[in-house]
């Protein structure tokens, strides 16, 4: 009679709960009985957090979040551990619950976190994570944030023999640059765009982690600092630089160059050798291996996937346009998502799957100039390549694209 009162009355989790009968010198019941408790508590006395709402559970109080176990999670970071959950009274509800390592303290909150909170409360796309709630339990922190992604693009990236679907990845292009686009307009600069922060779940692409994001209203430039991963940073980030939105243009153009590669059979590890191989190696930070030091080199590899697959256009707009070393030169986010949709558009038998729509305005000016004299400079690929290189890059691609016999690629018409 005891434990059953103890068990109506004791708020508390599985494992608190059996300290409590231990100490109480009571008989522990069934662990199938235990399990019911425990869910029909969690459903009807716990507290649950809402959308867009922040909980302190006290440290005795049962948090009713409970983990889901998936091969490869939980994942640990340098800031914090991620892992699925959900809640016993909302089962259809998952959500990626990202834990933060180090003890919360309302005075001293991460600016990290704070910023990516905070961010994440303004945003609604369908192509970016979207917030659910917070809430923090023996001053640790947590995030709930969905949908839940079992892997990263890095993970696909570097996944050996990974095979993804022509249409799909062209399909993952326009979704990232329509999240961009959406970004800039509510005054976000992302910083930190790579594949380790998109994140894929079945056939949709989510842009993530915005603890280096920066909300400008008026798009002023930024002094530039070592945030963000060196692969992918813009020229202008480099340390001391000013950048604004169009970093984060050059960033996702460096993301897309990754897509095309692997759409020609080009996996990520042999694409970041081939750069340093056959670039002008000054970039020592990124071990020779960065975009934006490599820019003679990213356009041989992408004439190449051009002439191969038919996707003319569309290499001609990363190359010439997205790639450019100045910002004032290369477009707005917008202007290069309309780009990259006139260029697909012309594409036999490309096409776009309803997951958002694309139509948008800006709320801000497009200070981008098509300019004949870059492309003609571009063309004629200055800088980036190391001298007297040219026939051994030749060859060198000739080799890359024989490691998986990319000659047969999810492009090829």
């Amino acid at each position: 009679m005891k434990v059953r009162f103890a068990l109506l009355v004791k708020p508390a989790d599985e494992g608190s709960f059996r300290a409590y009968c231990q100490r109480r010198k009571l008989s522990l019941p069934k662990k199938t009985l235990l399990q019911q408790y425990c869910i029909l508590h969690s459903k009807y006395f716990s507290r649950i957090v809402e959308r867009g709402q922040h909980i302190d559970y006290h440290s005795n109080e049962l948090v009713p979040y409970q983990q889901i176990h998936v091969d490869g999670f939980p994942k640990t970071g340098s800031f914090g551990r991620v892992d699925k959950a959900y809640a016993p009274s909302q089962p259809h509800t998952v959500l990626a619950r990202k834990e933060i390592f180090a003890n919360y303290d309302k005075s001293e909150l991460d600016k990290r976190i704070q910023k990516e909170v905070e961010t994440l409360k303004k945003l609604d796309h369908p192509h970016l994570l979207r917030l659910w709630g917070t809430y923090t339990h023996r001053r640790t922190f947590f995030i709930l944030l969905q949908p839940f992604a079992n892997q990263s693009l890095k993970d696909i990236l570097y996944q050996k023999d990974m095979v993804v679907p022509g249409n799909l990845l062209l399909n993952w292009i326009l979704d990232l640059f329509s999240a961009l686009t959406y970004l800039h307009d509510q005054d976000i600069i992302h910083r930190d765009l790579k594949p380790e922060n998109i994140l894929v779940e079945g056939d949709l692409v989510y842009i993530g982690d915005f603890g280096l994001s920066k909300i400008s209203e008026t798009a002023t430039d930024e002094t530039a600092t070592v945030s963000g991963t060196e692969l992918y940073k813009a020229p202008e980030q480099q340390s001391g630089g000013h950048y604004g939105r169009k970093a984060d243009v050059f960033s996702m153009a460096c993301v897309v160059v990754d897509l095309l590669a692997l759409g020609n059979n080009i996996s990520k590890p042999h694409f970041n050798q081939f750069l340093a191989q056959h670039g002008p190696k000054t970039c020592h930070r990124s071990n020779h291996m960065c975009f934006r030091h490599n820019l003679g080199v990213v356009r041989f590899v992408l004439s190449n996937i051009e002439h191969n697959n038919g996707l003319g256009k569309l290499c001609d707009t990363v190359q010439y346009d997205l790639l450019q070393e100045e910002p004032r030169y290369r477009p707005s986010a917008l202007d290069a998502l309309k780009s990259l949709q006139r260029s697909l558009g012309l594409r036999k038998g490309f096409k776009k799957l309803p997951c958002c729509h694309l139509d948008g305005v800006t709320k801000y000016e497009d200070a981008s100039v098509k300019s004949l004299t870059k492309k003609l400079d571009a063309l004629s690929i200055k800088g980036g390549v190391a001298e007297g290189r040219t026939e051994s890059m030749e060859e060198g691609f000739q080799k890359l694209l024989s490691e998986r016999g990319a000659s047969k690629t999810v492009f090829s018409c």
